[in-house]
Formats: C-alpha cells, structure tokens, sequence
C-alpha cells in the first residue's frame, strides 16, 4: 500500500498566506542550509553518493517528533505538476527541471515545512512562518536541524562556520526572508530614498529579479550569514519589516495630492485589465491584483471582499490554478486565468 501523498495534507488545502492579518506583510520565510562531511557539495557527488546523502537526510528527518506527518518523495519519480506545485508554494529559487536520482524532497501535510535534498547543498531546511512570531518560527526549524546533528556530522569550519556550495551561505547558514506588499511605496518612489537607510546587513530584492519589484512585492533579506549571530540576522529583519510596513501604512494615509493622483490612474488601469483581458499572463496578473488590492484598501473599489492578493498571488499561477480549476492546457491558461478574475470581480466596482 503506497503512503498518502503529502500534497493532498490539511495544509495545502489553504495558501501559505492564508493565515496573514493585511495586505502587507505577508509572510516570512526562515532557510538552514547544512551539508555534510565527508561528502562533496552535491554537484560533485556520483550517484551513488546521493543516493547515500538522500537516504541519511531523509532518514532523519523523518524521525524528527515536530514534523510527524512528512514523506520523503525522490525527485525523479515526483510528478512535474507537484514539483511545481511546490515550487510556487516556497517560491524557490532552485531549478527543478531536471532532477537526478538522489535528489528530493522532504514535504510535511501538516505544517508549512520544507526540506530540499541534493540541490545546491546536501540539506536546505525551509519553514514559512504562520501566526507564531519569527523567533519561534527559527527555533521549530532549529529543532529539526539539531535532530539531525545528532546522526549526521555538518561540515563546519571554527574559521567559516558551517560550509556551504556558496560561500556567501557560509557561517550560520541562515536565510531569512520577509515577503512584503508594498505597492504605494514602490509606485511613488519612496521605497528607492528609504533603501538608503536600511541596514547594511540586509538587502531588499523583488520576486523574480533582484531589481525589479514585480507585483510591488519586496523581498527583505539577511545580506551576510558570516560575521553575524542568527539573533542578529532576526532581530534587523523584524526591526526593517516593521519599519517598511509602518511607512507603507503612514503612506496610504498622508499621500501628496500629487501621488494620489498617480495612483488611481494606475488602479484604474490595473482594475480594468483584470475586468476586461481576454487572456492574461502571470506577470502583468500579479501587477494588476497588487494595484486592485491597494484600491481596495483605499476604498476606491467597492466590493471584492473575498478577493485577497495573498490568496490569488498563488491562485493564478499555473500549478496553483490547475489543483483549484482542474488540469488546464499551457496555451489555454492564460484566457482561463482571466475568466477566473472575470467571474471574481462580478461583485466589484470602481469608485474613482
């Protein structure tokens, strides 16, 4: 009898941003790398060496007592649809196109809990935060990364910290990354004066490309692992998180009469390509909700109460989109994507 499949678990029943209180700090992400000794980075392994790596990684993860509902699943005989799927959930960076024995996953039904094997390092442990605060978020995810050093010996260096593929991930190890919706801060070109004062340890970044903020969406990320403790890499990301959410929200409400003109050109824009697109692709889609979820919030657009950026930031993209409406054709979904939003926004209106 094969295991249940994770993917069909209590927890990607609801988007990962399900449980976010506004529209603006979304989530945050906490990411432990670690490799292990006396194994090369994985790029230099021979299969059989990651088969090894795998099965060791795997292993112990599965007998972690905090993540009790997980299932190792082999990269090379996982389904694309749910390697997207995935993907999208976490949004990763690393490439799943092609996936060699010995790489994998560690998915868990229950809580919002990742593990990559065989990617880029041996082990990139990833849990996204939910209701708890950040520092518990890291402790959970410490957890498991101490279960596993109990069988298993992390290549460390007393001059680098733990060892990485990249050596700018050496030292703690950690990434932690804060995902905010900052649409009147990017569309007025305050956010580029703010960058200025931010801490130097950190760096800001957009979701597809470093310099670009598609979406208005802002990525708040630790610059440096080594030189740092993993309280100092916390404490600047919560400190620049409530600072940019703060200015967001003081924006909103003391807007130059001039930016406010801007914006409801550009809502008015985005409400229309969402109202009347006869196809629409993810990029300009992503756009589009950014700018109509702001009208919301700025009472320009009435209606729309059960349409939140956070949930159709995944919604819309296509493995998301197929597991909500069923398997859809490549050239068809952008069309079907904008009869979603059509049917969505029956209930809505243009206020300006």
């Amino acid at each position: 009898m094969s295991e249940p499949n994770p993917l069909n678990g209590p927890i990607f029943q609801h988007n990962p941003w399900a449980h976010s209180s506004d529209d603006i700090h979304l989530s945050t992400q906490v990411q432990i790398r670690r490799n292990i000794a006396p194994f090369k980075f994985s790029k230099a392994l021979t299969q059989i060496e990651r088969g090894q790596v795998f099965s060791s990684i795997a292993s112990g993860i599965l007998q972690a007592a905090s993540i009790a509902q997980s299932a190792a699943l082999s990269g090379d005989q996982f389904p694309m649809e749910d390697k997207e799927l995935l993907y999208e959930r976490f949004l990763l960076t690393e490439s799943f196109e092609k996936l060699d024995v010995g790489k994998g996953f560690v998915v868990d039904g229950q809580l919002p809990f990742l593990a990559l094997i065989n990617f880029e390092d041996h082990i990139a442990l990833i849990l996204n935060q939910g209701t708890d605060p950040l520092e518990k978020t890291y402790r959970d995810l410490r957890e498991v990364e101490t279960h596993l050093g109990e069988s298993l010996h992390f290549s460390f260096s007393p001059k680098l910290g733990y060892l990485t593929a990249d050596p700018k991930n050496c030292g703690t190890g950690l990434i932690v990354r804060a995902y905010l919706h900052l649409p009147t801060l990017v569309q007025t070109g305050s956010l580029t004066e703010m960058m200025t004062d931010l801490d130097s340890n950190l760096q800001l970044s957009g979701i597809l490309k470093p310099d670009e903020f598609l979406a208005n969406m802002v990525i708040v990320e630790n610059r440096y692992r080594l030189g740092v403790t993993e309280e100092q890499i916390l404490k600047s990301i919560e400190t620049a998180t409530a600072k940019l959410v703060e200015q967001e929200k003081q924006m909103r409400e003391e807007m130059p009469q001039e930016s406010v003109t801007l914006l409801k050109d550009k809502v008015s824009r985005a409400y229309a390509v969402l109202a009347h697109s006869y196809q629409i692709e993810t990029p300009e889609c992503l756009s589009a909700l950014s700018l109509f979820e702001l009208g919301k919030a700025l009472r320009w657009i009435e209606g729309g109460g059960d349409m939140h950026f956070s949930d159709l930031f995944f919604n819309i993209r296509r493995a998301h989109f197929n597991k909500l409406c069923g398997p859809t054709p490549l050239d068809e979904l952008p069309m079907k994507r904008a009869e979603f939003l059509h049917h969505r926004l029956k209930e809505t209106k243009l206020k300006i």
